[in-house]
């Protein structure tokens, strides 16, 4: 079961690590002043689940934490107290903030890892998220003997936000990777010249006829395709 001294313990810790009032503290989460310092002193024994949870944001964590060992969950900043964010998450209904408090039962029996586990699937959810707004895929470019010249992700945003988007800004994320390819290309083709000019040198070097006349056979193809290539590009 919840000590209250210990979450009183946790409260004022947290506060003044941020470098906060009572009053500052109080206004930050929208409660009464008396409120707040009445559940520090332990005059209030039992908080409002709701309540809890407003400390909690605006302490810079998360409600679990603040019934978590000192040692294992992760301190928040004062910097981090001071740059709350406007754009918090709507005053959880009655229900979910009861389920939320009985997480807090359950941090107690598994404090080593509580801190730690919330902070992590933090992070979790707002990767998945970012993510579930479009899908990335792998693109390679290759030169004429298969070779990877370059690798890139290609962004694909999903049939919603491509709605959202105007046709210019479509328009001009085409041209632009248009323009890429078409560098990319070009690059691969000056690499693929310069290693068959560097082949061509060495076969000549040698006295080797048959690589000579394969080389040039592989210049005159160029010349025949090259005007293609460029097109396509």
């Amino acid at each position: 079961m919840l000590r209250r001294l210990e979450l009183a313990e946790r409260i004022i810790e947290l506060r003044e690590h941020a470098g906060l009032t009572q009053g500052e503290a109080a206004k930050r989460a929208g409660v009464g002043v008396t409120t707040w310092s009445n559940i520090e002193t332990g005059t209030i024994t039992r908080p409002h689940a709701r309540t809890v949870i407003k400390i909690a944001r605006a302490l810079g964590v998360e409600p679990e934490e603040l019934t978590a060992p000192k040692a294992s969950a992760p301190q928040p900043s004062a910097k981090a107290a001071q740059l709350w964010r406007e754009e918090t998450e709507p005053i959880l209904s009655d229900e979910e903030a009861k389920r939320r408090m009985r997480n807090l039962g359950e941090g107690i029996r598994h404090p080593e890892a509580s801190g730690w586990i919330n902070a992590l699937n933090q992070i979790a959810g707002s990767v998945e998220r970012t993510i579930a707004r479009g899908d990335y895929s792998r693109e390679e470019i290759l030169d004429e003997e298969g070779n990877v010249v370059e690798t890139y992700a290609v962004f694909r945003p999903r049939r919603k936000h491509l709605l959202e988007t105007s046709p210019t800004r479509i328009q001009e994320d085409l041209r632009q990777a248009e323009a890429r390819m078409k560098a990319a290309r070009a690059a691969a083709r000056a690499a693929y010249q310069a290693r068959n000019e560097q082949a061509l040198r060495e076969a000549e070097r040698e006295g080797n006829v048959a690589r000579i006349k394969a080389l040039d056979k592989v210049y005159q193809e160029r010349e025949v395709l090259e005007p293609y290539a460029d097109a396509g590009a």
